[in-house]
């Protein structure tokens, strides 16, 4: 089971055989009824029962047969940012059940209705301009340009880039690159092929979402398809 939210994305499901990669979002990962283990970029392993991965951060989560809720928060969340809140600089962090407004042993779709109240205010701490770039980015045309999103709010391209980096940490071409992979999935959720998946995400070709998919979720789309609708 797998959802497309405001701000968010997430499923229920095992966690696959993975590649070392780098999530452009947030990675919120819940036991449901074990600890998660998730090794970082010099071979250490974090395990708990919750597990937050920083966007842009390398790493790999362990395979486990057991279960776990998997939730890709938008870099920009005010409620992902509240779960980052460590005097620490640590990219990969071990946080308390308590920490969140939901537990495991909720029914699935309670935990998605919490998350889409929670992520609502995902924009509210972030410079007005820029705010509206990201929520027209959720709609804009695939083929828009960062030039495209910096004349609806009146900043050169080179601002609007720099104020993307400062206040979000990832880069506008990158975020552009996710929604692109985020919209092929969606496709791919429906039943489609990777070809027709590959088209409705933008991407020049299957072996160009492919690369894309490997690069930030590990998998291949050939593989996801079981987790995106276990």
């Amino acid at each position: 089971m797998f959802v497309f939210g405001k701000q968010y994305g997430g499923g229920i499901c095992q966690v696959y055989e993975n590649d070392f990669h780098k999530n452009v979002a947030y990675l919120l990962i819940l036991g449901k009824a074990e600890d998660i283990t998730v090794i970082d970029s010099l071979g250490i392993y974090h395990t708990g029962r919750v597990v937050l991965v920083k966007p842009m951060v390398e790493h790999q989560v362990v395979m486990s047969p057991s279960l776990a809720c998997h939730f890709f928060l938008a870099p920009q969340s005010a409620f992902a940012k509240r779960l980052d809140q460590s005097a620490s600089e640590d990219e990969i962090l071990i946080l308390r059940s308590e920490d969140l407004p939901f537990h495991s042993d909720m029914a699935n779709n309670e935990i998605f209705a919490i998350l889409d109240d929670v992520m609502v205010e995902s924009n509210a701490k972030l410079d007005p301009r820029l705010a509206q770039v990201l929520d027209y980015l959720n709609e804009a045309p695939l083929n828009s340009s960062v030039a495209d999103l910096a004349a609806r709010c009146n900043l050169s391209p080179s601002r609007l880039r720099a104020l993307a980096k400062e206040q979000i940490g990832v880069s506008l071409s990158t975020l552009f690159l996710w929604r692109k992979l985020v919209k092929a999935m969606e496709v791919l959720t429906l039943g489609s092929s990777l070809s027709e998946a590959a088209q409705a995400g933008g991407f020049s070709d299957q072996a160009h979402f492919t690369r894309t998919m490997r690069k930030m979720f590990g998998i291949t789309p050939s593989n996801s398809t079981y987790a995106l609708n276990y």
